[in-house]
């Protein structure tokens, strides 16, 4: 046994075993995708249907962005070399000013991911001593983020106005930072924005929200035809909510399919992060053909997103409607999830799905469902009627389902 060895075996090895023995041939984990187009992956020179990607626009794979990464490694080598500190170039500050503009925020910076964000903007915001506010269900990325910091974790029921501000008023830190995802999919609901803001003004406090999952898919002015909303402004365009106590984070990688993100706020923050960053002075920046692809993922999002939301909502509504009232989530977000009284039963459901084709994310002890386990479906706009008919008739084949649903 070596060093290393040695260090697993003291450490808890129960999961990467488990995630071991559920991968392989016809399994659930880490497994080795050979391609992948237009809804389907290959794995083991078998397609499949695929239900594991949240890719809810299908912009991942969408032709303008393929030709843009391309075109960049024939204008572009695939990195500059060197720390956004010292250069950027016009490919990523075009991308910068165009995000800005979706978010209506006046600018926005660049990042790798979510993860390298938090570790930079957090700290900064809420300083040595500060206190961080997480909301209990907040993405473990700003939790995260928020060890880094350094500064006083404290947690507040989810979406409970009521009891951050209890916290709020019996903290004499100088620097307070409320923490809050833009989107729980799970539940399918937002924030109350607008009260956390007014949280914020009273007590000189700040709002860190990581709107990973609303970016490109929540817009302004939602209604029942268009839950959604118009635009894919995000979060912020969704509540309307007031943003100049506002820092706002979001990855590409979900509705706009490029695996990077950015913070957008007022110019002068903006300024002061992208010289001070630790991430821009010390981590490579992104490489340029991701670059260019987002930049061409934002500006069709720009024509074809609202269009590419309503045939996502048509694919959600019509899944919705097959499996029937009961069964899985309430809502219509692109993250739909089926919920079974045990663990197993949804490795059998996900092994179930899986023999007739179908790639879902099956979840043991989810946190919406800490008893039991969970099928989660992501649906895109690429996926087809057919693959959703498929998708329904193949659920409703699984001889457990009326033990659980009748």
């Amino acid at each position: 046994m070596t060093a290393l060895d040695d260090l697993v075996a003291r450490r808890d090895p129960a999961w990467p075993r488990l995630v071991g023995q559920l991968g392989g041939r016809g399994g659930m984990f880490q497994q080795p995708v050979l391609a992948a187009a237009k809804g389907r992956v290959w794995v083991d020179g078998r397609p499949l249907l695929n239900f594991a990607a949240a890719n809810y626009l299908g912009l991942a794979g969408h032709p303008a962005v393929r030709r843009a990464a391309a075109l960049a490694l024939r204008r572009w080598p695939v990195a500059l070399s060197q720390p956004r500190l010292l250069a950027t170039d016009s490919l990523t500050a075009a991308l910068e000013r165009e995000l800005a503009g979706l978010v209506g925020q006046e600018r926005a910076l660049l990042f790798t991911s979510t993860l390298h964000a938090a570790h930079d903007v957090l700290p900064l915001l809420a300083g040595p001593r500060g206190a961080l506010f997480l909301d209990e269900c907040a993405y473990p990325i700003s939790a995260a983020g928020a060890r880094m910091a350094g500064a006083t974790p404290m947690r507040f029921a989810h979406n409970d106005p009521a009891d951050l501000g209890r916290l709020l008023h019996r903290c004499a830190a100088r620097d307070k930072v409320i923490v809050c995802d833009g989107l729980y999919m799970s539940a399918g609901e937002p924030p109350p924005l607008a009260a956390f803001g007014a949280l914020a003004e009273r007590h000189g406090a700040t709002i860190y929200v990581d709107d990973a999952q609303g970016l490109g898919l929540m817009g302004h002015g939602p209604d029942w035809v268009r839950p959604y909303g118009r635009g894919g402004g995000g979060v912020m365009a969704y509540t309307a909510a007031p943003s100049g106590r506002v820092v706002y984070v979001a990855t590409l990688a979900k509705a706009l399919g490029i695996p990077l993100a950015f913070v957008a706020g007022p110019a002068g923050f903006i300024a002061y992060l992208r010289a001070t960053a630790f991430t821009h002075s010390h981590n490579s920046p992104p490489a340029l053909p991701v670059v260019a692809a987002a930049l061409a993922a934002t500006r069709v999002h720009a024509v074809e997103g609202d269009r590419l939301r309503r045939r996502l909502l048509g694919r959600v509504r019509q899944f919705r409607a097959g499996v029937g009232a009961g069964v899985g989530s309430t809502h219509e977000w692109p993250e739909q999830a089926i919920y079974t009284p045990t663990p197993l039963a949804a490795l059998r459901l996900g092994r179930h799905l899986r023999r007739a084709g179908i790639w879902p994310v099956a979840q043991f002890r989810p946190p919406d469902n800490p008893g039991g386990g969970a099928v989660r479906l992501l649906f895109s706009a690429q996926h087809t009627p057919a693959d959703v008919e498929r998708l329904v008739e193949t659920i409703h084949a699984w001889p457990f389902l009326p033990r659980f649903y009748t």
